[in-house]
């Protein structure tokens, strides 16, 4: 059997569509392959690293959540960039680009051994720390660190501080140590070192107001998940 003219065209246009059926579905498996499958949440508040990531990652289940502790001068920028996905800031940020999503309003607490003068206090300023020892985990870039500097100007006073930055240490040091802790609200949510009475700093300072913000126009993905967090709030406001 031969094609004739119109058989022969017909053939040419038949392999034209088949190669772009094949074409497509190359292109459909690659975009699949290279699907966006985590969100990365950038913030300056370490407290908020540790207990939003696990908690984001227990209600949505449409990706995996990452956090990164950065400089809070950096946040922002870096959200525009796309470098991160979401930021945890504190208070609402003003730029027309942003959503806002309030969490939870942050206080730093102070640690007191039960043996220790200050335990009798129902509250403390920065100012009684003055010639304690006390033992932290805030690093560097965390805005809790600014706020320690800010008041150490503030009132011309320094406590002694003890700054630990592995976890497993910090604990051993304080079930052994007697000196003071610094924590926050947030943090005493998953993690309570015992014998010690938790006493809250009365600075307008030590209070911070947790926002999750991203770009109005992110990607579907990301938008799903604001959705769910935003969902959830509502449900425990």
């Amino acid at each position: 059997m031969k094609l004739n003219e119109n058989g022969r065209k017909v053939l040419e246009y038949a392999e034209e569509i088949f190669d772009a059926v094949d074409r497509l579905r190359n292109f459909a498996l690659d975009k699949n392959s290279q699907q966006k499958t985590q969100i990365h949440i950038a913030t300056s508040i370490p407290s908020c690293l540790r207990y939003y990531i696990p908690l984001f990652n227990s209600i949505y289940n449409g990706a995996f959540i990452t956090g990164s502790l950065e400089d809070s001068d950096r946040l922002e920028e870096g959200l525009k960039s796309k470098t991160y996905d979401c930021i945890i800031k504190t208070g609402c940020s003003e730029e027309k680009e942003f959503k806002n999503l309030p969490l939870f309003t942050d206080r730093l607490y102070v640690g007191v051994p039960k043996e220790n003068a200050l335990a009798e206090r129902e509250k403390l300023s920065f100012f009684d720390l003055a010639g304690q020892t006390v033992l932290t985990m805030m690093e560097n870039k965390g805005n809790y660190n600014k706020i320690i500097k800010s008041l150490q100007r503030k009132y011309g006073v320094s406590p002694s501080f003890i700054t630990e930055n592995d976890y497993f240490v910090y604990m051993e040091k304080c079930k052994s140590n007697d000196c003071l802790i610094l924590v926050s609200d947030l943090s005493l949510q998953y993690n309570k070192p015992l014998n010690r009475v938790y006493i809250p700093l009365t600075d307008k300072e030590t209070q911070l107001e947790c926002v999750l913000t991203t770009l109005k126009d992110c990607d579907d993905m990301v938008e799903d998940f604001w959705e769910n967090v935003s969902f959830c709030a509502k449900a425990e406001g």
